[in-house]
This record gives structure tokens, sequence and C-alpha cells, in this order.
């Protein structure tokens, strides 16, 4: 199905989700959002989204910063599960899912990540962080099926980028980047052809 912004009020329609058309004069904004077989949608186009963004989420899990908690969520009850609630004993961050029922978590204070088991509501693993990874914030696995985790840093030097070996959760390579980074992102792999 093409995503195409004039298409989206079909769209919503056809997928039961919630269109909210063009409004305002000066700031001009529009969004379709829903849930449709267990994945929660948001499209958004406007001054104050990203263009053509398209967000789908599997949400069967929340990390909880200030609750220092991993709260797991039932689909077809449509409620947190309270027996499945994980303290993690650290500030929970961005989490993302390495196969169907692994989830990675990156904490802070103190410094890890930790490898949860959803249907188990366990911790599998769980490993400490010094330098290597300051601040871990935000973990993806990329389409080749490696991870990388990004660690925020102090905020004033350089950040980093490191691959972690997802069964050890160990790192693999570490990168440096700028100042506080904040987010990942993998796209479709494919060559670049040079003039």
């Amino acid at each position: 199905m093409a995503f195409l912004k004039s298409l989206w009020t079909d769209w919503a329609r056809e997928w039961g989700l919630r269109h909210a058309p063009e409004t305002g004069w000066l700031t001009r904004t529009e969004y379709v959002i829903g849930e449709r077989n267990g994945l929660l949608f948001r499209a958004g186009w406007g001054s104050q989204e990203t263009p053509g963004l398209i967000v789908a989420v599997r949400f069967p899990c929340v990390a909880d910063l200030e609750g220092m908690d991993l709260r797991i969520f039932d689909r077809k009850e449509k409620r947190f599960l309270a027996d499945k609630t994980l303290a993690l004993g650290a500030r929970a961050f961005m989490p993302a899912f390495v196969d169907d029922r692994t989830l990675l978590v990156p904490l802070q204070s103190p410094d890890g990540l930790a490898r949860i088991d959803i249907d188990a509501a366990t911790i599998v693993k769980r490993v400490p962080f010094g330098a290597e990874c300051k601040s871990p914030h935000v973990v993806q696995k990329a389409g080749d099926g490696r991870v990388y985790l990004v660690c925020e840093g102090d905020h004033v030097a350089p950040g980093a980028v490191v691959q972690i070996d997802p069964a050890t959760l160990a790192v693999v390579k570490r990168w440096e980047v700028g100042v506080y980074p904040d987010g990942i992102a993998f796209g479709e792999e494919r060559s670049i052809t040079r003039p």
C-alpha cells in the first residue's frame, strides 16, 4: 500500500484509523492515527511534524524512565499486566526487539543494558557499562541483525555509538560521534551509484 498524503482519507477509512484533515491558517497539520492488527500507526504532516513521517509501533511494552521499570501491554485485553511489570533498578530508556520475544533495554543510573524475555517477564541478562558507553539511551537492531546502542555521554564531550553482541551484550566496536547523540535509524541498504 502506498502511504501518499493524497490517499490518507481512504487509507484511514479502509484500516479503521482516525484521520484529522488539514486545519489552521498559519500552521496546517494533518495526521492519521490508530491501531490495526496489534500495531499502532501514526502518520503526520505539517509545520509541527516531519513531512511524510509514518510510524508503526509494536506496543507490548513501555520502558519507564522515572518508575525504573518495564511494563508489558496485553493487546487483546488492552491493558498493562501488573504481574509482568519488571523492576529494573535503573532509569529505563528506548528499548528495541531483537526477536519476537526478546527486548533490549538501555539503562542509566547505573549505566548498562538488559535483555528481557517479554513472554516470561524476566531479565535474562544484564551488563554494566563504564567509559565505553556512558548514559546508554537508545538501542536498535539493523536489517543485517547487528545491534547498535547510542551512548549520550556527559552532554559536553562527544558521545558514542557502540555495536553490541546480542547474546553476550558485550561491546563489539565503538565509534565516537557528536556531543549528546539522541537516536539512530537504519534505512534500506542499497548501493550508491556515483558519476
